[in-house]
């Protein structure tokens, strides 16, 4: 008896003997996976932290509202394009490129007048 627990003994030492190179290469891959989720993880920091700045970079600049318009001009611009679409087109006489309406208006009546003068 004791000689067949002996001899199940040292088959479960070869065995373990045999699996320890396996184990060995496993627990370096592991180790390799984890320095390379460490340097991803370190990497994605960095990147936080920049886009972090750039926000507050953003917070902090200027609002410049010239550049958006507000309504009342975008108002005033439709109003004023569905005006000149009652307008009867006189060839040669290109549109006036003015953004103030009254303006637009002189100008048009100016060329209209020169046109027929002419």
């Amino acid at each position: 008896m004791i000689r067949y627990e002996i001899q199940d003994i040292r088959d479960a030492i070869r065995s373990t003997e045999q699996r320890i190179p396996d184990l060995a290469t496993n627990q370096s891959n592991i180790q390799d996976e984890i320095q390379i989720l460490k340097n991803f993880a370190h990497q994605a920091g960095d990147k936080i932290v920049s886009l972090e700045s750039n926000v507050e970079n953003l917070k902090n600049l200027p609002i410049d509202t010239s550049i958006k318009p507000s309504y009342e001009e975008i108002q005033t611009e439709l109003n004023d394009q569905t005006m000149r679409k009652k307008n009867i087109l006189t060839a040669g006489i290109p549109e006036p490129q003015s953004t103030d309406a009254k303006e637009r208006v002189d100008l048009e009546k100016i060329k209209v007048v020169d046109a027929i003068k002419n």
